[in-house]
């Protein structure tokens, strides 16, 4: 008989064996001739792997928030990724160990045949882009994304426990005071407004997904415990002066207040509860523009925030409205370009040579930031298509959620619904998903929800059970 009873877990020695003592003297080497970032990287994923080895969720998390801060605005971009790509295929070596002899689950549900049709559709587009002689690199930078995207698959494929779920809206809300932080102290060096990974739409996710948690608190210390969590992620947010964010949150809150209050039932109870809710999200807006003018030194936040807004309609060039006048040129020059191959698009790597009218500069881009426009660009109206098709069902399966008896798992389905609200509206200013730092929070978060509002499932087996007696 077998030492180990069923079920138990292998005990792990107090006393690291050597492998982990040449771990720990690389992380020491990589933080004096590499960067310290480096080295405590090292240690921090040596710690995890310690305590928890090989688990598939604890190394998604790990893929999550490194992804979160992938920098694309340096030269270094082809090496993060490449480095991340080496993180997602420990992830999913940690996934087929947990599966084993198991099959691979696919919730049934809303999202499941538009998301299994676009991943199929761009690797097709990938393909065909890189025979048409279309750039790998960038090329390569949109695959990954749409890989991060279709991790969600496996996310959804395994029943989520109420600790784990918890687990991960810890990790969450960790990574968004990460990204504050980081935000922050970039703003307070520079005093100038910046975007990229300093500025990402990650911090926009998290903080709907925690609205939705303060909506359903079940006391008033608990709603103002939640706004208080997520005051950080949504002062990141708003010091980034990005009118997207702003714009999408402020209708991803009115859809989850609507979503909340409902039609059926103690509607008045649950109008009340929404008007503190908004309140105290209010009060929480208007404190943290006091503390961010006190300890950042925007003495003038008020104004930079209202010439923000007003700037937003604006066409002529000036150096409040300039994004505005190259996002109408570049939009332009993207459509005369998605003329050429409407039904079909050019494929994954297509990029195009932006020409400035007023300077004669020249530059490459392979983006657009309206993100629709861009999707009609690679792939055409089918690949558009596909796209809504699959927004729709991302909403429907979260607001799937809304029916289920457990509050905390109706909260991450209705939070991930009002997720989706938010990606819907921002993509008409730029392409969230076209980049991991928020495609991997957004995927962790609809795969979860997958997993909960399901009723039922595709399974397909890669080796069939033993036929072996137990015993």
């Amino acid at each position: 008989m077998s030492e180990l009873q069923a079920g138990s877990a292998p005990r792990v020695p107090i006393v690291p064996s050597w492998p982990w003592w040449l771990l720990g003297i690389g992380a020491v080497a990589l933080s004096l001739f590499v960067h310290p970032a480096a080295g405590v990287l090292v240690v921090v994923l040596a710690v995890i792997q310690r305590a928890r080895p090989l688990d598939f969720l604890t190394s998604y998390l790990v893929v999550v928030a490194l992804g979160s801060f992938v920098n694309y605005g340096n030269n270094t971009l082809t090496f993060q990724l490449t480095v991340l790509t080496g993180f997602l295929v420990f992830m999913l070596y940690c996934y087929l160990l947990q599966r084993r002899w198991d099959s691979f689950v696919v919730p049934r549900g809303p999202a499941t045949a538009p998301l299994l049709i676009y991943i199929a559709l761009t690797a097709a587009n990938f393909v065909r882009g890189m025979v048409s002689g279309n750039s790998p690199r960038y090329g390569g930078v949109e695959l990954v994304a749409m890989l991060v995207l279709a991790s969600l698959l496996m996310v959804a494929s395994r029943r989520w426990s109420k600790t784990e779920l918890r687990y991960a809206l810890v990790v969450l809300w960790v990574l968004g005071c990460g990204h504050f932080l980081l935000g922050a102290v970039t703003y307070a060096t520079i005093h100038v407004r910046t975007i990229g990974v300093y500025f990402s739409g990650a911090s926009s996710v998290i903080t709907m997904l925690l609205f939705n948690y303060a909506l359903r608190a079940p006391t008033r210390k608990g709603m103002l415990l939640w706004m208080l969590a997520l005051s950080v992620p949504l002062a990141h947010e708003f010091l980034s002066f990005t009118r997207g964010y702003w714009l999408a949150t402020f209708i991803a809150v009115l859809f989850s207040l609507a979503v909340y209050i409902g039609r059926t039932g103690d509607v008045r109870a649950r109008a009340g509860r929404a008007t503190l809710a908004v309140a105290l999200f209010a009060g929480v807006v208007f404190g943290g523009m006091i503390v961010l003018a006190g300890v950042l030194g925007i003495g003038h936040i008020v104004e930079v925030t209202s010439t923000r807004l007003a700037s937003s309609g604006g066409t002529e060039y000036s150096w409040q409205t300039q994004s505005n006048f190259y996002r109408l040129l570049e939009s332009g020059y993207a459509i005369g370009l998605f003329m050429e191959n409407p039904i079909f698009g050019h494929g994954l790597g297509y990029y195009f040579v932006m020409n400035d009218p007023l300077t004669n500069r020249l530059w490459e881009q392979y983006y657009v930031h309206e993100n629709y426009i861009m999707i009609a660009l690679k792939q055409g109206l089918i690949g558009l298509g596909v796209w809504l098709w699959m927004f729709l069902g991302f909403c429907r399966a979260g607001l799937a959620g809304r029916s289920l008896p457990d509050i905390e798992e109706q909260s991450w389905c209705t939070g991930t619904a009002s997720v989706v609200v938010w990606l819907v509206v921002y993509m008409l200013f730029h392409f969230p998903l076209a980049e991991t730092n928020t495609t991997f929070p957004f995927a962790l978060m609809m795969g979860a929800t997958m997993a909960y509002s399901s009723t039922d499932t595709y399974a397909l087996r890669w080796k069939g059970r033993s036929s072996r007696p137990a015993g």
